[in-house]
């Protein structure tokens, strides 16, 4: 049986990279340098067993910041998660790091993580929901990762992201858990 990923090393413009190839579902044989794969130390919950992931920004040709990524896992094949700026869609979503997730993630205040959430699109693209009650930090330095699931929070796992004069995160919701606290 091949095995999901290979590392290799590279000659690029008389560097040496390391590279890694996975092999996914969703977008075949990829090659993924170093710099793209994070540990999440805990993976995600439901999938604990998932502890490294290549983020993949999703390049819409117009040389502005991704709007959109991808998270692949490097293991399972099968895992691919879309995620979404959040920052890009609403506004005025904020959220404070407590001292012991920036410890956990070798963050502070000189070393912002990069926020992202995970998306959902059940139907119709119309219907796109992002989960911003929990949250993807990632440390570019280190390349730690982790999702911080934010008590006591008006957001919620399912956040319409195409709502007509839509810019605020509290408003927007869906489904069973809107209105929560």
């Amino acid at each position: 049986m091949w095995p999901p990923l290979v590392y290799i090393e590279k000659d690029i413009y008389k560097e040496r990279r390391a590279y890694m190839i996975i092999n996914t579902v969703r977008f075949g044989e990829i090659d993924v340098k170093q710099e793209q794969v994070f540990s999440f130390s805990h993976g995600l919950p439901g999938f604990q067993e998932e502890t490294e992931f290549a983020f993949l920004p999703h390049d819409d040709g117009s040389g502005n910041k991704p709007n959109f990524a991808y998270l692949q896992s490097t293991k399972n094949p099968e895992l691919t998660f879309l995620l979404a700026d959040p920052f890009a869609f609403f506004d005025d979503y904020e959220f404070a790091i407590d001292d012991a997730t920036e410890k956990a993630l070798g963050t502070s205040t000189q070393n912002l993580p990069m926020v992202w959430a995970i998306v959902t699109v059940l139907n119709k693209i119309e219907d796109m929901t992002l989960n911003l009650v929990a949250p993807l930090l990632f440390n570019v330095q280190n390349r730690q990762a982790m999702q911080l699931i934010l008590d006591n929070s008006s957001y919620t796992t399912r956040h319409r992201v195409f709502v007509p004069d839509n810019h605020s995160p509290g408003s927007g919701e869906v489904g069973s858990d809107a209105g929560t606290k």
